[in-house]
């Protein structure tokens, strides 16, 4: 197993300096630290340095690692996209409740596991019920996938 099922998320920021949001959803996703995250980055864009990560980076990242997930896109205009807070609502199922999913709202990427998220600013997990980010509009989705 590559993550962590409980909900101790966490960011591991073991370098000096800012740390962006895709390699902190990252390394809490799949249980690394932010340098591993971002060497994970550079080596799959071919880039120096990694601010921003869009879509189709995170899914190369993943499928870099041998990680099988579950994308969703949602549309391009803002206006038709859901809220994270309707998101959250949607799903209600027990096993949805304990995957882990990288969620894109607006242009940053949070790290959800069942009632707990974690993103670059707080880099401990917190409850759902707590997130500042309910107004924001979900982009993308990536679900974790088990090992079958």
């Amino acid at each position: 197993m590559y993550f962590n099922q409980h909900n101790g998320l966490q960011v591991k920021n073991n370098s000096t300096g800012h740390v962006w949001c895709g390699p902190a959803a990252l390394a809490a996703a799949i249980g690394s630290t932010t340098t591993m995250a971002d060497n994970i980055f550079k080596h799959t864009t071919l880039r120096n340095r990694i601010k921003g990560v869009s879509y189709k980076e995170m899914e190369h990242a993943l499928a870099f690692r041998h990680i099988r997930f579950k994308s969703t896109r949602y549309p391009r205009r803002a206006a038709d996209c859901l809220t994270l807070a309707r998101w959250l609502k949607s799903r209600q199922a027990q096993d949805e409740m304990k995957c882990t999913y990288l969620v894109c709202i607006t242009g940053h990427w949070v790290t959800i596991r069942g009632n707990h998220w974690v993103c670059n600013m707080n880099q401990q997990g917190r409850l759902l019920e707590n997130i500042p980010y309910g107004k924001a509009k979900v982009r993308y989705v990536i679900q974790l996938l088990e090992d079958q």
